[in-house]
């Protein structure tokens, strides 16, 4: 019984562990850098509605920098789930000057739908505090063929590159750069959601949730969070949901019935939606098929039928 015990508490620490680092790993690098930090500005584009950019029009939004050593904004386009041949010109200058800090070309075809699209310029190093014009300017669009900013909030998300040195020169910088870290992953809504889910094998563990109805419906309202509300593709969070939901199901028949679900979900996505959903989905389908063929070869093995 001891024995039990002991390896029980181990395999909770385990767990606790897990969902450590893998907290942990997200709040760092959330952003594309370590030493990056982001700052989400709601509202920064006012509604652009679904006419799209015509040639020669332009779209802008001002936004003051929360830190120095300003770089990239990200801004999320709206392509209306097509294939768009246009240049987009991209221009930021702080609202005081009257030139230009950087000005670029972008081909439209590099865009994805209502997806953030990372604009990068040479850093600004005192960028603290002032205010930015940002602008997005059509050169060859037209009806049917033209993309526009999202209405979909964050529009805009300012990056600031914070050089190494600067986090690192003393135990107050390095203090204040992680608080600033922690805060901005506190205020995203993400995190509560990835928070919960990395938490899921520990509590299936303490509280054996397998035994209870509502985990399914919890379950599957995990899912839909994470398809139509989560952004990109997260490796871990994915495994983490498929493996808790085969566990529940523990059927051959449950599990393939939620991969042909998951199929169809897919087929409307693509038809209805934007590409990330149709990919987030296809990877869910893809690993209950094989959770399914794992459980089948395992009623295989042991003469079932």
């Amino acid at each position: 019984m001891k024995k039990n015990n002991n390896k029980s508490v181990l395999i909770v620490i385990g767990l606790i562990g897990l969902w450590a680092i893998l907290t942990i790993k997200y709040v760092v690098f959330s952003d594309i850098s370590l030493s990056v930090l982001s700052k989400k500005h709601v509202t920064a584009f006012k509604p652009a509605g679904n006419r799209g950019l015509y040639a020669k029009q332009k779209i802008s939004a001002v936004f003051t920098a929360d830190s120095d050593y300003l770089g990239m904004v990200e801004v999320r386009i709206n392509t209306f789930n097509r294939i768009n041949q246009d240049f987009v010109i991209f221009r930021i200058k702080d609202t005081v000057s009257g030139k230009w800090w950087y000005e670029n070309h972008y081909d439209t075809l590099q865009f994805n739908n209502d997806e953030l699209y990372p604009f990068g310029f040479p850093i600004i190093n005192n960028s603290k505090g002032k205010k930015y014009l940002v602008e997005i300017e059509s050169t060859l669009g037209r009806a049917g063929n033209n993309v526009s900013i999202s209405n979909n909030q964050p529009n805009l998300i300012s990056k600031y590159k914070i050089p190494k040195a600067e986090i690192i020169k003393d135990t107050v910088s390095l203090f204040n750069f992680l608080k600033i870290k922690i805060v901005n992953s506190v205020k995203d809504n993400d995190l509560i959601f990835i928070f919960t889910i990395y938490s899921l094998p520990l509590l299936v563990y303490i509280f054996d949730l397998r035994k209870k109805g509502f985990f399914i419906f919890a379950i599957g309202c995990f899912f839909l969070y994470h398809l139509f509300f989560i952004s990109g593709i997260q490796d871990e969070l994915i495994l983490i949901l498929v493996a808790i939901a085969s566990l529940i199901l523990g059927n051959v028949k449950k599990i393939s019935l939620f991969y042909a679900l998951l199929v169809v979900l897919a087929l409307v996505g693509n038809w209805f939606f934007d590409q990330s959903l149709t990919e987030k989905t296809a990877v869910y389908a893809f690993l209950f098929f094989v959770s399914g063929l794992v459980f089948l070869s395992e009623r295989i093995f042991h003469g079932y039928e």
